[in-house]
């Protein structure tokens, strides 16, 4: 079946409050990214060929992480100190060289236009590490230019090596409950 990216939904992060060897993370409460504008996925493999007798005899092709660079219409310093662990009073945040990211799960609804319909695709991603970018400004000028909230994301398995799950449903509804089982009964959002 022919399906065709139509359109982008839903942009969660979930922080890790337990990470227990040899199974999923435990999640805590999901945070709202704001209205999705991009998820571009990139996976890094570690990859080697043996030759022998002229020939490839042998390859190996491993997983090693990958990097989401998201994009989403939120701005908010609440939001920003709960990803990368500045202190947030009084409605300012404090950037400090001891803030630690917080890793946690990302998950996306991508909207897929089949021949027969939409679909909804739900991809979770178990354990991921924000990384913060540069912050830029331009000045109104001639014509206004709007600026998305871009974050980069590093990619890693988690304790069963799991490290994206991905599953198609014919309503947003049904694929956002899936998107909720995988962050586990403790989890809300």
């Amino acid at each position: 079946m022919v399906k065709e990216k139509f359109g982008l939904v839903v942009s969660r992060f979930t922080p890790i409050i337990a990470m227990p060897a040899g199974s999923h993370p435990t999640y805590g409460t999901a945070i709202d990214m704001g209205e999705a504008v991009k998820a571009y996925l990139t996976a890094t493999y570690a990859n080697a060929k043996l030759y022998g007798d002229d020939v490839l005899q042998l390859e190996a092709n491993e997983f090693t992480y990958a990097t989401l660079q998201a994009e989403t219409l939120l701005s908010d310093l609440q939001v920003k100190s709960q990803l990368f662990g500045g202190v947030y009073a009084n409605g300012e945040l404090s950037d400090n060289v001891d803030d630690t990211a917080v890793p946690g799960a990302y998950e996306y609804i991508q909207k897929l236009k089949t021949k027969s319909g939409i679909i909804y695709r739900a991809v979770f991603l178990f354990n991921c590490v924000p990384n913060q970018l540069d912050d830029n400004a331009d000045t109104k000028g001639e014509s206004v230019t709007f600026a998305n909230e871009a974050i980069n994301y590093t990619v890693y398995p988690d304790g069963t090596g799991d490290w994206r799950k991905r599953k198609d449903f014919s309503t947003q509804a049904a694929a956002e409950a899936w998107l909720a089982q995988q962050r586990g009964a403790g989890s809300s959002f």
